[in-house]
């Protein structure tokens, strides 16, 4: 298949370049399959529009304006936010030093490359009650009730990213121990604690679990057999219960469940470095952003200002 891009005497084409990246990513880096289908996306994007703006040019001519150029029209004809740009710019930046380290350029030109400043927004989390809903609109009379209930429980008591999630075994739950092994992002190992709730529930989903041969802890059947379920079916019964309990204001989603772990928690006084343990941050700034929600304990905290006599010495009335 031929691309927009050739390469000197190898005569790769970007999408081979791409592709020897992708298994760069997963062989040495071991990026997990959804880092892998992100870059993928990214990268095919600058690709088409390298295809359309230059047509056939070598990847050595790929600048710093041709860049910035590319980044206009990601923001004036693709209308991506500046998060969305910012993303874009690091695979830029990853793929281009691939690309050095294996002598097809000298430089990297995304480098360079001034990210957008992207407004830090509070993170959206459920309320209680708003999980309570949640929970309730499984029907237990349907198909996959039991796993869809044990896997949503599992991304609220847990705060488990759904990459994790999918790729879960039944030897990574040990439920005397009441614990999981999951592996997180750049193939990090941590353990995340089972509370009272959850390990009833996997007691019981492990009980009528089918007994089939592949070791998947959550199964989907389809064309007459059994397999792990993946990202896009664990997306799909999000939105169909989202929608049946009626929560429309909040794109109910796994990270929306991560996001209502970690705030509830931290509302709750459990300490920014607990939570990052649980969340597997490597760094606590990410984890930092949970401070802000925490909207009651900063009500608390200000009314130990020690100014209780202002009331009195300046008239003010009750």
């Amino acid at each position: 298949m031929k691309g927009p891009f050739t390469m000197g005497e190898t005569n790769k084409t970007i999408a081979e370049h791409v592709q020897d990246f992708l298994i760069y990513l997963r062989v040495e880096r071991g990026s997990s399959s959804h880092s892998i289908k992100s870059f993928y996306n990214s990268l095919r994007v600058f690709e088409k529009y390298i295809s359309r703006e230059m047509g056939v040019i070598s990847i050595k001519d790929i600048t710093l304006t041709v860049l910035r150029k590319y980044l206009l029209y990601l923001e004036d004809e693709r209308e991506n936010s500046p998060t969305t740009r910012a993303h874009k710019i690091s695979t830029l930046r990853s793929f281009f030093t691939y690309l050095v380290s294996e002598s097809y350029i000298d430089q990297n030109p995304a480098l360079k490359l001034s990210k957008p400043k992207c407004s830090k927004t509070l993170p959206v989390y459920l309320t209680p009650e708003e999980c309570g809903r949640f929970l309730q609109v499984v029907d237990n009379n349907l198909p996959n009730a039991l796993r869809d209930i044990t896997i949503i429980k599992l991304f609220l008591f847990t705060g488990i990213r759904a990459g994790e999630l999918i790729s879960l075994k039944v030897m990574d739950v040990d439920l005397t121990r009441r614990e999981i092994k999951v592996i997180g992002k750049g193939s990090k190992e941590r353990i995340l604690p089972l509370n009272t709730v959850i390990t009833e529930q996997l007691t019981r989903y492990l009980e009528e679990r089918p007994k089939v041969k592949t070791g998947a802890l959550f199964l989907n059947y389809i064309h007459g057999g059994y397999r792990g379920i993946n990202q896009e079916e664990v997306n799909i019964l999000f939105r169909k219960y989202a929608n049946i309990a009626g929560i429309k204001n909040k794109q109910v989603t796994p990270h929306k469940l991560r996001h209502t772990f970690a705030s509830l928690l931290h509302q709750n006084d459990v300490n920014i470095v607990d939570l990052q343990q649980l969340l597997g941050h490597s760094n606590i700034v990410t984890t930092q952003m949970y401070t802000h929600t925490n909207v009651e304990r900063l009500k608390r905290a200000v009314e130990k200002l020690p100014f209780k006599e202002a009331r009195t010495k300046y008239n003010l009335k009750k």
